[in-house]
C-alpha cells in the first residue's frame, strides 16, 4: 500500500494538478482579500452597509461569478485545453495587479 502510494506522488501530473490547486486556491484568496480591502475602501457604508444582504450577495457573485463564466464557456475551454484557459487567466491576474500599481 505505501508503495503504490508514493508512487502516485512522485507522478508528474499528480504533483501538477496538486501544484495547481495550491496556486488557483492561493490566486482565490488573494483575490476575496483584495476585494474585500477595496470593498471597505472604494464603497460607501451608505451603498454596501457591513454585514447586510446586499454585501453579502456582492462577495457571492464575486466568488461564484468567475466559476460560472468557466461553466459557460466551456467551448472555449474545449477548443484552447484547460492548461491553456488557465495560464491565460494567471496573465490577466498579473496584468490587472500590475495595472493598480500605476
Amino acid at each position: 500500500m505505501w508503495g503504490a502510494t508514493r508512487e502516485i506522488f512522485r507522478e508528474k501530473d499528480f504533483v501538477a494538478i496538486i501544484a495547481s490547486n495550491f496556486i488557483h486556491t492561493a490566486r482565490s484568496v488573494a483575490h476575496m482579500n483584495f476585494a474585500s480591502t477595496a470593498t471597505e475602501l472604494l464603497i460607501p457604508q451608505s451603498i454596501l452597509p457591513k454585514g447586510s444582504l446586499r454585501l453579502s450577495l456582492f462577495y457571492g457573485v464575486l466568488t461564484l461569478g468567475p466559476q460560472l463564466l468557466l461553466i459557460f464557456n466551456e467551448r472555449v475551454v474545449v477548443k484552447h485545453g484547460a492548461y491553456r484557459v488557465l495560464m491565460a487567466s494567471y496573465v490577466v491576474s498579473f496584468l490587472s495587479g500590475l495595472l493598480f500599481l500605476f
